[in-house]
C-alpha cells in the first residue's frame, strides 16, 4: 500500500521550498550588481561585458563590482615600472590585461605573470587612470593630449585639448569625453573628431554619467555641473557652508571630486 504523506507536512514543506527559492532570489539581488547590468552596450545595441574598464569600475562611478573578490590576499606577482605613478589606477582591459598610466608612459601588464605586454610612450608627462571602450580601444591622458590606442598598444589618435587633460569617459555609444583644467570639456567621437565642447570658468573634470546619458562633472571652484547629453547646461550645484580652499596643492586643487550616480539616479 503506498505511504501517503500527510497534509500538513506536505504544505510546510512546500512553504519552505518557497521560501528558501525567495532567499536565493533576493540574494542575488543585493550588494553586487549582476553581470549584464555593468555591461557596456556597443553600436549594435549588444552587451560587452568588461571586468573594470575604468576608474570606480563604470561610468556611474559607484565601484561596485558583480566579482566575488578574495578572501585572503596572496600577491600572484609585481611589476616594477621603473617610473612613478602618482594618480593613476589600473584598469582592465577586453583580453584582461592590466592597463596603468606611468611618468612618460601607458603600459599593458601579462595579469597571468606581471610581465609586460605593451608600452605606449607619452613624453615627459604622467599618464592618467585610462579607460577601454566597448571595442577594446585604451584612452588615456598625459599633459594636453589625450591619447586613443588599439588594444595592442599602437596610436589610433590624438588630441589637443589646450591645457591639462584629465582622465578619458567612455560613453556607452563610443563618444569619448574629457575636462582639462582650462574649464574645457570636449565630447570626441571615437575617431577623434570634436563633436561638441562645453567652457567652464574653472577646472571641469571629465563626467560620470547617468543611465539617461546625462553628464555630471566636478568643477572649481566646488562647483558640480550637469550637462545633457548634447553639451548643453541643465544645472549648476555648489555646496553650502563656508569650505576651505587651498593654495598650490595641485591643478585640481579645488574642484569637486567625481561624483557617484546611485542605482536610483541620485548623485552623491
Amino acid at each position: 500500500m503506498p505511504y501517503l504523506f500527510p497534509k500538513k507536512r506536505l504544505v510546510a514543506l512546500i512553504a519552505a521550498v518557497l521560501v528558501a527559492l525567495m532567499a536565493v532570489v533576493l540574494a542575488a539581488g543585493c550588494g553586487a550588481k549582476k553581470e549584464g547590468e555593468t555591461g557596456k552596450t556597443d553600436k549594435n545595441g549588444e552587451r560587452v561585458m568588461l571586468t573594470w574598464p575604468t576608474s570606480y569600475f563604470d561610468n556611474q562611478r559607484d565601484g561596485r563590482s558583480p566579482y566575488t573578490g578574495p578572501n585572503a590576499v596572496e600577491v600572484k606577482w609585481t611589476y616594477a615600472a621603473a617610473a612613478q605613478t602618482r594618480y593613476s589606477w589600473a584598469v582592465i582591459g577586453k583580453d584582461g590585461s592590466i592597463i596603468s598610466g606611468f611618468l612618460g608612459k601607458i603600459a599593458s601588464i601579462n595579469p597571468d605573470d606581471g610581465s609586460l605586454a605593451w608600452e605606449f610612450p607619452v613624453g615627459n608627462f604622467e599618464a592618467t587612470t585610462c579607460a577601454v571602450a566597448g571595442g577594446g580601444t585604451v584612452y588615456g591622458s598625459a599633459g594636453n593630449t589625450v591619447y586613443a590606442l588599439s588594444s595592442k598598444g599602437k596610436q589610433k589618435w590624438t588630441y589637443d585639448m589646450g591645457s591639462e587633460a584629465d582622465e578619458p569617459t567612455c560613453g556607452s555609444d563610443g563618444t569619448v569625453y574629457v575636462g582639462s583644467t582650462g574649464g574645457r570639456l570636449v565630447a570626441l567621437s571615437d575617431d577623434g573628431r570634436l563633436i561638441w565642447e562645453y567652457k567652464a570658468p574653472g577646472n571641469i573634470r571629465s563626467p560620470s554619467i547617468d543611465e539617461d546619458g546625462n553628464l555630471y562633472c566636478g568643477g572649481s571652484t566646488l562647483v558640480m555641473y550637469a550637462l545633457d547629453e548634447d553639451g548643453k547646461e541643465k544645472w549648476v550645484f555648489k555646496p553650502e557652508g563656508d569650505l576651505p580652499l587651498y593654495e598650490g596643492l595641485t591643478a585640481w586643487q579645488n574642484t569637486l571630486a567625481v561624483p557617484s550616480i546611485g542605482d536610483d539616479g541620485t548623485i552623491y
